[in-house]
């Protein structure tokens, strides 16, 4: 049986034990250099702390058999995918040194973008829309509104939703 590396852009899970002994966290991050018995990989960190690229903290070395999960970047879930984007989008990411890495990202952060897109518009149904605006939507009032809800705060809101029903679930 071979090994082959996992390729650059790969989503890898951890996981670290708290210092308190308490059940081990899951960190997730992606590989920017691969390696056949380690890897590096770059850690996001979390909504509600962002890590710096450009921190050297944000940036391990890890044992392959460190890993607890592998996953494709496109297989993420997609509000972790574009907010992570997003934030590293904004440090600046070429201080990862890793254009193969941050190439898969951007695509799947793209894909990411439109699966919240499409998720969104087909949660909501017409009956739904004219209760929260309060009378009926016309074919063009859905026409518009599909082209405006992408663009706006509820799929960051959605996300955030889902997050806290996760963080519930969780405890």
């Amino acid at each position: 049986m071979s090994y082959v590396a996992p390729s650059p852009g790969t989503a890898v899970e951890i996981r670290r034990t708290q210092s308190n002994g308490a059940p081990g966290v899951i960190d997730r991050g992606v590989i920017i250099h691969p390696g056949m018995t380690w890897l590096v990989a770059y850690f996001p960190g979390s909504p509600e702390r962002p890590a710096d690229a450009a921190d050297p903290a944000s940036i391990r070395v890890l044992r392959t058999a460190d890993v607890t999960a592998y996953r494709d970047l496109v297989d993420c879930e997609p509000a972790w995918v574009v907010r992570t984007w997003s934030h590293l989008v904004q440090a600046g990411p070429g201080l990862l040194q890793a254009p193969e890495a941050i190439r898969i990202w951007e695509i799947a952060a793209t894909l990411a973008r439109h699966r919240l897109e499409s998720d969104v518009a087909s949660l909501i149904t017409r009956e739904q829309l004219e209760c929260w605006t309060g009378r009926p939507l016309t074919d063009d009032d859905l026409s518009r509104l599909d082209a405006a809800i992408p663009n706006s705060s509820i799929p960051e809101a959605i996300g955030t939703i889902v997050e806290g029903m996760d963080r519930e679930g969780a405890q």
